[in-house]
């Protein structure tokens, strides 16, 4: 497993083969036996040479959470996700209209919230959102169909394609000729033509993508980017950086060779699996703050924060990319070995090997004030920080939120730590909550949405966010608490978020009873 977390930059693109783990325990699930990838607005999805289907990350509207079942062709959507099982039965989860009945060998799911699939009698059929775009009345057969987010376009059994728009997008002007497979992002398409050779074209909204030469077996295209897999099994990369200036540089592929390849429609994320079966993910040069820009080499562990992320590599030497809206110096640290790393939205602390503790970056609340002393274990927050002695009491320092959100609802400011002996810490954005020796739950600091209030029951480890909370449970059950100010979470639809979700994840709303 130790390829899976490698860290490599190539021209300012990350590899973040290590996505999965960084997210919690995802490694073995997306480690080996790929042969398919797709990339959605938030989550991605990979199809197993088995047929399983394995999906992480972002699941809005449930998009992640397809069932269980042997397939054979996925597609993850901005907000959605569809797969065709091994019966060819269409099965599609998160926020797309329930797919139509049939047999089918493919399908496509676009930005806004609508899908195609091709039957297996070659007919396509378009459902969901608010697809109005004069699907054209053709007797043709297909063989691929792919959706953007305001055109479809699709390769004809002879070769020829087709392309149309929905009800707010021109429809693309097809070149002639005859081609093997299509990618469609915004407003802009590319192709294999049967000869090998890539074409890209758009409808006058965006600037065509200037292909490279050359002969690929397949192709990805998002918002001003995209990625081929060549004959050869190397990856080319290229993009149109002059409509989004934050996102400056040309983007460049990871070394090696891939299989096939899965660029978002946004354009921030690809994927693409190696020949062994291993899937790598990756994000446009230019993000945001140099986050994902991490250097070439093995890590031990990896913390992300607000703008910036660091790990440990294999000298146990703190490296950090990034810098964020202070550009505070979080994302410098002082030398020496650490035991463990914790970046916060600003600053960044860490457990040095002689059990001192070392923080560093924007410290406009004495986020960085550190406490003298040996410590098991530290954690950032927004604008505090929080620290696990070695006789396992908890001290926490920086702000006092109170002072800022005087009308909220409190347990105490995030600061003022509770007495006792403790084995796990977490800082959240304005709150905290450790796990006792006993394996009992207890929170304090900003409470509005209920991330503090903290259900009964045996703990193992705990984790704050922003505005929820979640934990291990003593039974390897995880549950969550709080509430999603940004309507992320799957059950926000029904307001009933006291259901098991998969793995026994449990979300419990404010004002909903937890088990």
């Amino acid at each position: 497993m130790r390829g899976l977390r490698r860290l490599a930059a190539a021209g300012g693109v990350a590899l973040i083969a290590a996505l999965a783990w960084a997210c919690g325990g995802g490694e073995e699930r997306i480690a080996d036996g790929a042969v398919d990838v797709s990339a959605g607005g938030g989550h991605l999805c990979a199809l197993r040479e088995s047929g399983e289907l394995v999906c992480w990350g972002e699941s809005n509207w449930g998009a992640a959470d397809m069932p269980p079942g042997v397939y054979r062709s996925v597609s993850a959507g901005w907000t959605a996700t569809c797969a065709v099982r091994e019966s060819g039965e269409m099965v599609c989860r998160g926020a797309v209209a329930e797919a139509p009945p049939g047999r089918f060998r493919s399908v496509s799911v676009g930005v806004k919230r609508y899908a195609c699939g091709v039957r297996e009698s070659g007919e396509l059929a378009c459902w969901g959102g608010d697809f109005t775009g004069g699907m054209p009345a053709s007797p043709e057969r297909y063989r691929s169909v792919s959706v953007g987010r305001a055109v479809v376009c699709a390769v004809r059994e002879t070769g020829e394609v087709d392309c149309w728009g929905t009800d707010d997008g021109s429809p693309l002007d097809a070149p002639p000729g005859r081609f093997r497979s299509i990618s469609v992002a915004l407003w802009t398409a590319c192709g294999v033509r049967e000869s090998g050779e890539v074409s890209c074209w758009s409808n006058g909204d965006a600037s065509p993508l200037d292909a490279p030469s050359g002969r690929f077996r397949s192709i990805g295209v998002g918002d001003h980017y995209a990625c081929g897999v060549r004959e050869s099994g190397e990856l080319a990369c290229w993009g149109d950086a002059s409509r989004s200036p934050a996102y400056e540089g040309q983007p460049h592929a990871p070394p090696g060779r891939f299989r096939s390849i899965s660029v978002a429609s946004s354009g921030w994320t690809a994927c693409a699996v190696r020949e062994s079966g291993a899937v790598d993910c990756w994000q446009r040069a230019g993000d945001w703050y140099g986050q994902t820009d991490v250097p070439l080499g093995y890590y031990r562990a990896v913390s992300a924060g607000g703008w910036h992320t660091c790990a440990l590599d294999e000298r146990e030497w703190a490296v950090c990319r990034g810098r964020g809206w202070s550009n505070g110096g979080q994302a410098d640290p002082p030398p020496g070995r650490f035991r463990s790393l914790s970046a916060g939205a600003a600053h960044t602390c860490g457990v040095r090997q002689s059990g001192e503790l070392a923080c560093w970056g924007y410290n406009d609340r004495g986020q960085t004030d550190a406490p003298a002393g040996r410590f098991q274990a530290v954690s950032a927050g927004d604008l505090h920080s929080c620290a696990l002695r070695e006789s396992g009491g908890i001290v926490c320092w920086g702000d006092d939120a109170p002072h800022r959100y005087p009308r909220l609802t409190h347990q105490g400011p995030p600061t003022d730590a509770p007495s006792g002996t403790y084995r796990a810490i977490s800082a959240g954005a304005s709150h905290a909550c450790a796990v006792r020796e006993s394996g009992e739950m207890v929170c304090w600091g900003y409470n509005e949405w209920e991330q503090a209030a903290a259900p009964p029951g045996v703990y193992r480890s705990v984790s704050a966010g922003a505005f929820h909370t979640c934990a291990v449970r003593e039974d390897a059950s995880v549950s969550c608490w709080g509430d999603d100010p940004w309507e992320s979470m799957p059950c926000r639809d029904t307001g009933d978020c006291s259901t098991p979700l998969p793995f026994g994840l449990l979300v419990r709303r404010k004002g909903a009873s937890a088990r």
